[in-house]
């Protein structure tokens, strides 16, 4: 907070706990995720329509244009998967913010069980794929990796594949 000027008692007013701060993170992709979904197909199914918004944004925040650093994200997860209290709130986080984007896009009331379903099954995809980052071989570094954009999209996609029982591409 101090190397950008940020006073902790400024910080403290914004973020009264540390959860607070990750939980921005959380937050923050997605609504990065609800701004992709713009962009995808109106005829696609929800969770498929999540998925190539999730994707999308996760592209964006390797490629650097995204709402965070991708070590920032990664740090995110490792932190994620080892605290199942944090667990459920960024589940909850996820879905608010994605319910009424869906909830638009389907013509639907966001308490709609369409609606539910799909968030909770997108949250259910994004958990998968943060354990699955966990499983990378010791000495990896994304940063390095000339592949890392294909590699993030088929570890979303097995996710959605795990969780939904069908292959998305």
């Amino acid at each position: 907070a101090s190397a950008v000027g940020v006073t902790p008692a400024d910080f403290a007013r914004h973020f009264a706990t540390t959860d607070a701060v990750l939980l921005s993170i959380v937050e923050a992709m997605s609504h990065a995720t609800v701004a992709a979904l713009a962009d995808v197909e109106t005829d696609v199914d929800p969770e498929g329509a999540l998925l190539g918004a999730g994707i999308a944004a996760m592209n964006a925040v390797i490629e650097g244009r995204g709402v965070v650093t991708f070590e920032r994200l990664l740090q995110l997860g490792q932190i994620v998967n080892v605290t199942r209290n944090l667990q459920r709130k960024v589940s909850a986080v996820r879905k608010r913010v994605i319910s009424q984007a869906l909830a638009d896009r389907m013509g639907v009331d966001p308490q709609h069980q369409r609606v539910k379903r799909a968030a909770t099954m997108w949250s259910a995809v994004m958990a998968s794929a943060y354990v699955a980052q966990v499983q990378m071989p010791d000495g990896y570094e994304p940063q390095e990796d000339s592949s890392l954009s294909e590699r993030v999209t088929e570890n979303l996609s097995e996710s959605f594949g795990q969780v939904m029982g069908e292959d998305p591409r």
